[in-house]
């Protein structure tokens, strides 16, 4: 089909017409519809009437959000306020041209805001700035406006909308559902603006812990992550800045993160350091979690929470606790961490040359034991909900070591609450340890009194305390466990079976465990570091103020014998005269005398006057007891040398040391033989003598005699023989330990010289002096018959020099005993009632006194006829409580029987006198009616 110009126009024109007049019934048609209702006018209240449709008036034709703009925080990026432009468009219920006319728009207070104009479309365009309030609830904000037209006797009219800036929605007044009548400026808390969602919390350094157990207070770095909203839009708070803090709701502590930016997500991960206790009780730390916004716009807004935090763990899930979820879960327990001890290892490593040996002068010996303590302690957190097992080791710090040695006086195997009073303490030490890498290794050196040996060699308890060096409230509390102790041992492993720990027991064995964990507190606080010089000083302490020589006054008194008279040197040597020169004296006080030195001594005890002289004879000692002495001077009498301590004067040093073995025995033999012999024996004598002799009554006594003497022998022996032979033998070992020291001390010299026997001028007989007085007559002779009777002698003489000097000394220390310890099925060897024969002893004297009271007592077994076999533990144990009560006179396994501060010098091979022992027990010593007995109690 072909088309004009002219008709396409024609068509075009004609299309737009019909479209026109089409709009105009559309629109008529709604004026109509309109017509039907009552109207809704909105007062300048913004209350909503109905007004009859027939009134002349203005009417909103359309009312609607025209443009709409967010002014955003350009850091942010969050909205801060909305420009929007409402366009309203007018008509009248009377057909009244309404378009491009002048009108005067009027706000709430009936003010003018602006003059404009309708456009040709009847419309007028109006702007509002609104701005959004985040700590407002959510709300829509309400607009009024009075439109009154210039000219016009029509009543003007209100345009009433509102807006929701917090999600951009626009609803008319007079055509809404919404309640708008609400009040609209009701804000929200500052602690309800802001939402924050779940906390949650992550320790940095996961699966590493803090080596150093000594820090009481460390830092535990972790992180805290949320996220945050504003509740009136459910805005995410990107790019906002915030400041946190952490209050720790137990001791006030405040940790912050200052200016804190939010990230694109209004989320954060803020960085602490938390300040934590880590002995205290295990337990879930209440905190209170704050956050404050920065932004103006949120005036102040904070938002709070609960958390519970518990630093002892590194995993995240146990870390922290958000209340948002519940509230904290409970603790099992209140109880503050403290170390504990399961087992330490023991290595023997000697004595220090150096400071090993310690003396007084009371000659008390303190011997230094050195160890290696090997042990891996650990930590008992008691209530751990993240681990199965409430301990971890002690990685690594300074700690303090102290160690007690107790021995069971009565042979007890474990130290109990009951029976604690029982045990006595042998030795302590105190020092700072180092723990690396899990494990203390340390040296202590260990004091123990020479007495105290005997305990030591059985049964001996360690207590151990492990504590920190400085002890605070916060701090782990000290573990102390004990345990076995084989000091004989070079090397071996205590197991801490009592552990003296109060917070797990139940209450009925709470009150006995207090009372030995105080006992052993008490002994742990009189212990220093460093303190070992005090302690052997303790041990060292003199018994009583009197000094050596008073000692030894008091410890030889006795009541079968006179006091010692004492006497200078320089007296001495004037009384025996110039026989003797000064090398004697010094020797003699040495112990190191001669044979004829000891003759000359006589001159000291006994009368030295001498007979005159007649015919061919010349004099001699006019008393018996001082020829006897000349002769046989060991007999007489009994020299020992003696040093008298004042003060010592040098470091000991070890001068010898062995162990010896001492058997002994005893058994049964059978034999059986015959033997024959026949002998026969004459003998004749012929022979003349003369002999004169003196008279204590100057009588000479002259007697001749004579016989003959003609000898002359012959025998026949015949022997035959037939023997067998059994032997049954049992015998017992002991061992003794030597040591010998050698020192420097100021001595006083003094050596005592004791009579032994004396003779006494006797008659024969009484009954043959009264036949001598009726008749004048001697049987045999002329005048009474007399002897000289051996009787003890009372005598004591104490010579010392007239002054003190320097001495090298050398002074032996025995200790005896069955030997190195051993199992058996039947016998506790650790036990100290079972193990009778051990004795201490100083002095080697003394040594050679018990030897030889030995020896004597087993050749009793053999001077006896006895059916059967003495058992040798019947003799030990007889011969040890014998020898006991001689020497002893505490009664006591622990004496060392020596006098305090006196050394009692022996020289075996350089004088005769100490090889007989006059000083032991007769052979038939009774230790209750013996002299030697009565003069050692």
């Amino acid at each position: 089909m072909t088309f004009s110009k002219f008709s396409f126009v024609t068509t075009l024109a004609l299309t737009t017409l019909l479209t026109a007049c089409s709009a105009t019934v559309d629109e008529e048609k709604k004026v109509s519809d309109s017509t039907q209702f009552a109207e809704k006018v909105i007062d300048a209240q913004g209350n909503i009437s109905i007004l009859n449709s027939t009134d002349p008036r203005y009417t909103i034709k359309s009312l609607k959000l025209y443009d709409k703009n967010k002014i955003e925080n350009l850091r942010t990026g969050s909205v801060e306020s909305y420009q929007i432009t409402v366009q309203a468009c007018f008509s009248t219920n009377i057909n009244r041209p309404v378009n491009n006319k002048i009108v005067k728009i009027y706000d709430n207070q009936r003010k003018i805001s602006k003059v404009d104009s309708t456009d040709t479309e009847a419309c007028i365009y109006l702007s509002e700035s609104i701005d959004v309030e985040k700590d407002k609830k959510k709300h829509y904000k309400k607009f009024i406006h009075t439109v009154n037209f210039e000219g016009s006797t029509l009543k003007p009219i209100n345009v009433g909308f509102a807006f929701n800036p917090y999600e951009g929605s626009f609803v008319r007044l007079d055509r809404t559902s919404i309640n708008l009548d609400a009040p609209v400026e009701s804000k929200f808390s500052v602690n309800d603006t802001i939402v924050m969602s779940r906390i949650r919390f992550t320790p940095k350094g996961y699966g590493k812990e803090d080596p150093r157990n000594d820090n009481n207070v460390i830092d535990k770095p972790f992180v805290a992550n949320t996220c945050f909203n504003i509740r009136s839009n459910n805005e995410k708070m990107k790019r906002e800045k915030i400041d946190v803090m952490m209050i720790n709701k137990e001791t006030g502590r405040v940790m912050k993160a200052k200016d804190f930016t939010l990230d694109e997500s209004g989320c954060a991960e803020v960085s602490f350091s938390m300040l934590h206790e880590r002995y205290t009780n295990t337990r879930r730390i209440p905190f209170q979690f704050i956050v404050k916004a920065n932004n103006p716009k949120l005036k102040g807004a904070v938002v709070e929470r609960d958390v519970c935090l518990y630093p002892w763990s590194n995993s995240g899930w146990v870390f922290g606790h958000d209340t948002i979820s519940g509230p904290c879960p409970a603790d099992s327990k209140d109880q503050r961490a403290r170390i504990f001890l399961d087992e330490v290892n023991y290595t023997f490593l000697g004595h220090d040359q150096e400071t090993g040996y310690h003396l007084n002068k009371n000659l008390d010996l303190v011997m230094v034991k050195s160890y290696v303590v090997n042990m891996w302690p650990k930590i008992d957190y008691g209530n751990f909900v993240h681990h199965l097992d409430p301990t971890e080791p002690l990685y690594q710090g300074d700690f303090r070591l102290k160690v007690l040695f107790l021995a069971p006086t009565e042979g007890d195997i474990e130290l109990t609450p009951e029976n604690y009073k029982k045990f006595k303490v042998i030795s302590a030490t105190s020092k700072i340890v180092t723990v690396e890498a899990k494990r203390l290794k340390a040296r202590i050196d260990m004091p123990i009194k020479f007495n105290d040996i005997p305990y030591v060699h059985t049964r001996t308890y360690a207590v151990v305390k492990l504590e920190p060096v400085e002890e605070t409230e916060n701090s782990l509390l000290p573990a102390i466990a004990a345990g076995t102790f084989h000091a004989s041992s070079k090397s071996f492993r205590s197991i801490l079976h009592t552990q003296v720990d109060i917070d797990d027991v139940i209450t009925k064995e709470k009150s006995k465990l207090v009372e030995l964990r105080g006992f052993l507190d008490d002994l742990f606080t009189e212990i220093n570091d460093g303190g070992q010089a005090e302690l052997i000083t303790y041990q060292l302490g003199g018994k009583s103020e009197k000094n050596a020589e008073q000692n030894f006054i008091e410890h030889t008194k006795s009541e079968d014998q006179e006091d010692f008279v004492n006497m200078t040197l320089s007296a001495a040597k004037k009384k025996i005269g110039n026989d003797l020169k000064d090398s004697d004296y010094e020797k003699l006080m040495n112990d190191s005398y001669s044979y004829d030195t000891m003759k000359k001594l006589c001159r000291l005890l006994f009368d030295t006057k001498k007979t005159r002289e007649f015919l061919w004879m010349g004099g001699e000692y006019a008393d018996t007891s001082m020829r006897k002495c000349i002769e046989n001077p060991e007999e007489m009498l009994n020299i020992s040398a003696y040093s008298h301590i004042q003060n010592i004067a040098g470091k000991p040093e070890v001068k010898f040391s062995n162990t010896i073995s001492i058997h002994k025995g005893t058994g049964k033999g059978n034999f059986h033989g015959i033997s024959d012999r026949i002998g026969t024996s004459r003998r004749i004598n012929a022979g003349l003598s003369i002999s004169a002799k003196k008279e204590i009554f100057g009588i000479l006594s002259v007697g001749a005699g004579g016989g003959l003497d003609v000898s002359k022998m012959w025998g026949h022996d015949m022997q035959t023989g037939n023997s067998n032979r059994e032997d049954t033998g049992h015998s017992i070992n002991l061992y003794a330990d030597m040591i010998s020291l050698e020192f420097d001390a100021i001595t006083n010299k003094c050596v005592t010289i004791e009579g032994t026997y004396k003779y006494e001028r006797t008659l024969v007989d009484a009954d043959y002096y009264k036949y001598y007085a009726a008749t004048g007559m001697a049987m045999g002779g002329i005048g009474p018959v007399y002897y000289y009777k051996k009787v003890p002698n009372k005598q004591r003489l104490r010579i010392c020099s007239e002054s003190k000097s320097k001495e090298r000394l050398t002074e032996s220390w025995y200790y005896l005993g069955e030997g190195h310890q051993f199992n058996t099925i039947l016998r506790d060897r650790l036990s100290i009632k079972e193990n009778k024969y051990m004795v201490m002893i100083r002095g080697k004297k003394n040594m050679a006194r018990f030897a030889e009271f030995f020896r004597r007592s087993n050749k009793e077994i053999f001077m006896k006829k006895v059916k059967n076999t003495i058992l040798p533990d019947t003799y030990m144990q007889n011969a040890f409580t014998d020898f006991k009560s001689a020497f002893d006179k505490d009664h006591d396994l622990v004496s060392d029987m020596a006098i305090p501060g006196t050394v009692e010098k022996y020289d075996a091979l350089e004088n005769g006198d100490d090889q007989f022992y006059g000083e032991l027990p007769v052979e038939d010593f009774n230790p209750l009616t013996s002299p030697f007995g009565t003069s050692n109690k």
